[in-house]
């Protein structure tokens, strides 16, 4: 009877204790759940979001202006990760400030930051996922690759980012000390052409550049050791979207002269290429390129002049250029990244958007079935060689290296599984290339503070670890509607921040609006310009 009573006793304990836990609202117990929600009046002001609001303590819903496949994919980035709106309020969004008193819900907690050093952190004992298995890290940065690589070498850090092909390969190779990662490219360096502009109105002539360039060689003579020849816009990682077996055109000069003579072709007329004067990441060696690029070309008897442009960005918004070397790097691991950016409706990169192809993406675009927009993605692939708006030419991998002793590595296009690595002291050192200038990362574009971020704090989603998907985050689960205008969160039960506040819907509408609503007092960040928001869901609500 006595055993009987107690259990009473028990049960009655625990359903008082998960009904105040229930009821606390960023860390307050004993007060009512008062739902946030902001809202646009319409979708006239120009952004993608209608409104934002808690359902429940645990249930949070995003109404969109259009439909948006890829906004599981966006989400995911550190830079939406959810913070506590009582720290929100209480440093009014100042990310510096925010930096300086981090109280995030990710693997570690800071223990010690040095802005410009180093950042040194412990696990976090109350981490809702999976302990990190090093109890600590320290985060470092220098700009010199090969000031990184010493550093790896002479056993100063366990790993480091963004490394230089040739001086891996001079100073590492055949050491088993060490292990070389490529880090799977999201981005494409590519020869453009514009349709808009003669003779690039004509496909045959844009099919015919492509049959006269020996892409390969090209790849092979210029680019970083690693990278990837392209066949297609998006690389092989990117999963839907990457159509398996689908090759650009081969290397076949008589082929190309061929066409140009079909398609009228004045050979007598002398063609600009034109590059940039600062070259762009994915194509280092831009200069190279273009010189090859003019000396095959002759070969069919096309006279290019190289032109090394300071104004290369402006002429090209202005659709100036007909013909031109450039790069891109997608900021989110889903397939619209490169088709909707570059390709569709409102992209004018290589002169006026092509109808057909248009259609295609959008229809890749009405569903979040991996399968479908697969098949749709083929079809869109197919079109983009019949047209060829560009010569592909590579994707550029970058390279990492850890010490042989740190186990578990897992790298992906936008991550590295750091908290699920092992290292040999229990500690975990890795030097990046460039000083993060917060740890709350809503106005930056630094690589190396997202990475930061990314382990002090958790988004509703996160990317998949060595793959381009999304798995859960605080978000247990999610659902939307058929249109893919609603999407609605499931928050995951009494997740606490490191301050010992508990985690609730309200404060995922908080950390939104901060970046969302111009006129909310937690606009602020460290510039106020919160980059990509603005690239990914358009335009503040309430700007001026």
């Amino acid at each position: 009877m006595k055993t009987h009573f107690l259990f009473k006793v028990w049960v009655i304990g625990m359903a008082l204790s998960l009904l105040l836990t229930a009821c606390q609202g960023s860390g307050t117990s004993n007060k009512t759940f008062e739902p946030l929600i902001v809202q646009a009046a319409n979708c006239d002001y120009g952004g993608k979001i209608r409104s934002i609001e808690a359902i429940d303590a645990l249930t949070v819903r995003f109404t969109l202006c259009s439909p948006d496949a890829a906004f599981l994919a966006k989400v995911a980035s550190p830079a939406f990760s959810i913070q506590d709106r009582n720290t929100l309020d209480q440093y009014q969004g100042d990310a510096l400030k925010i930096s300086q008193n981090v109280n995030g819900t990710g693997p570690y907690v800071v223990k010690l930051w040095v802005p410009g050093d180093r950042l040194e952190l412990q696990a976090n004992p109350n981490y809702w996922d999976v302990p990190a298995r090093n109890q600590e890290m320290l985060l470092r940065w220098a700009s010199s690759s090969n000031v990184r690589l010493g550093e790896l070498r002479f056993g100063k850090v366990d790993g480091a980012d963004n490394l230089n092909a040739a001086s891996l390969s001079e100073q590492l190779s055949g050491d088993n000390t060490y292990r070389v990662y490529q880090r799977p490219a999201l981005n494409l360096a590519y020869l453009g052409m514009n349709r808009n502009i003669a003779p690039f109105d004509d496909v045959r002539v844009r099919q015919a550049f492509s049959l006269a360039l020996g892409r390969r060689s090209i790849v092979n003579q210029t680019f970083p050791l690693g990278s990837l020849l392209a066949e297609q816009i998006v690389p092989p990682s990117m999963q839907p979207g990457y159509t398996d077996g689908l090759r650009w055109y081969d290397y076949n000069p008589k082929e190309a002269e061929d066409l140009l003579k079909e398609a009228g072709f004045d050979f007598n007329q002398e063609i600009e290429l034109t590059y940039p004067y600062v070259p762009p990441t994915v194509m280092p060696d831009n200069e190279k390129v273009a010189q090859l690029i003019q000396e095959q070309l002759k070969l069919v008897n096309v006279k290019v002049r190289l032109n090394r442009s300071r104004n290369f960005e402006t002429l090209l918004q202005q659709g100036k250029l007909a013909l031109f070397l450039y790069g891109f790097e997608a900021e989110y691991s889903d397939p619209t990244a490169f088709y909707d950016t570059y390709l569709g409706s409102s992209s004018t990169l290589f002169g006026d958007p092509h109808p057909e192809l248009v259609t295609l993406i959008q229809q890749a675009n009405n569903t979040v079935d991996a399968t479908a927009r697969q098949v749709s993605y083929n079809a869109v692939n197919e079109k983009v060689k019949e047209l060829s708006p560009f010569v592909p030419l590579a994707h550029v991998n970058s390279l990492l290296a850890f010490r042989g002793d740190v186990l578990g590595v897992r790298i992906g296009p936008l991550n590295e599984n750091f908290e699920q690595m092992s290292a040999a002291r229990d500690q975990l050192v890795f030097i990046g290339s460039e000083t993060p200038k917060t740890l709350w990362p809503v106005d930056e574009v630094n690589e190396d503070a997202l990475r930061a971020a990314s382990l002090l704090y958790t988004p509703l989603v996160r990317y998949q670890y060595g793959e381009t998907g999304v798995r859960p985050g605080l978000a247990e689960y999610w659902t939307v509607n058929s249109d893919l205008t609603e999407w609605t969160f499931y928050l995951r039960y009494n997740v606490h921040f490191s301050n010992g506040a508990v985690l609730d819907a309200n404060d995922v509408v908080a950390t939104f609006a901060a970046q969302w609503d111009a006129s909310n007092p937690n606009h602020v960040g460290l510039r106020g310009e919160f980059p990509y928001f603005k690239k990914f869901f358009g335009a503040f609500l309430n700007a001026k």
